[in-house]
């Protein structure tokens, strides 16, 4: 049940990010200019506008221009029950314009919620968080090995990684250009490739000695950024992936050998 009393008309920014900093889960009603705040009960999952319809009520002057957003307790902007973009992106260059996103508005639909407090762009704030993790690993392209290859070629593009982590398989990333928009992805954690290349999901690795090839249905798929990414590929982009693990079997499991230092490079 919310009251006059919760709902608060806030004016200037400082008030805004001292409320959002203080309280977790909040909600706004905002017409991008004008913002009416109050803390949410997160459990009313049931009815998840009942609470707007009750601020409705109690500011009978709002119009239906004004549309409610939460912002939860990392800072991320998100719709309730529709995306307004006009309104979100009057509301995020008014309150938030150190925002990354406050120009960048569209990018809203590739994301689980628009980082309020992010500065940096996603890659950059992807890498500077593994520094503060002090993560150290790194993907690397196996390709560098080859003076001669064309990093434009192909939709895909195979990554291993070094210091790998003692529970996990032996993988290679499944990668595509920065500019593909097709998959949702996450940055490489290194900076001279993550401003070229994103991973959109791991596929564990067959031992070269073996002769057993790669298939569609014998591919184990890990860590994908995007639930069923594989699953829900085109035949077409299943059947590149293949023929590019086909063709770099050798390569991947050797790659991976001396990025951990299982073998000695000759």
């Amino acid at each position: 049940m919310v009251n006059i009393n919760d709902v608060k008309h806030i004016t200037k920014r400082k008030e805004l990010l001292q409320f959002v900093k203080t309280k977790k889960f909040i909600k706004v009603l905002t017409n991008g200019n004008a913002a009416y705040v109050w803390q949410s009960n997160i459990w009313d999952m049931d009815d998840i506008k009942a609470d707007e319809k009750e601020v409705r009520k109690l500011l009978p002057k709002l119009t239906k221009d004004y549309t409610c957003y939460m912002i939860d307790d990392i800072g991320r902007l998100i719709h309730t029950i529709r995306v307004n973009y006009s309104v979100m992106k009057k509301f995020v260059r008014r309150w938030f314009p150190d925002c990354w996103y406050a120009k960048r508005i569209w990018e809203y639909d590739s994301h689980d919620g628009l980082p309020l407090f992010q500065k940096e762009s996603p890659t950059q704030n992807y890498i500077s968080r593994c520094y503060e993790l002090k993560i150290t690993a790194m993907a690397a392209p196996h390709e560098t090995r080859d003076e001669n290859f064309d990093w434009n070629s192909g939709k895909f593009l195979l990554f291993t990684e070094d210091n790998k982590m003692p529970d996990r398989q032996p993988h290679a990333h499944v990668c595509v250009h920065l500019n593909n928009q097709q998959y949702r992805w996450t940055p490489l954690r290194d900076a001279s490739w993550a401003d070229r290349f994103k991973s959109i999901f791991s596929v564990r690795l067959i031992n070269n000695k073996t002769t057993e090839p790669y298939t569609s249905d014998n591919l184990i798929i890990e860590d994908e950024v995007e639930q069923d990414c594989y699953f829900n590929m085109s035949n077409k982009d299943k059947k590149e992936i293949v023929k590019l693990l086909n063709r770099k079997k050798f390569n991947l499991w050797r790659s991976y050998q001396l990025s951990n230092g299982e073998l000695k490079d000759e």
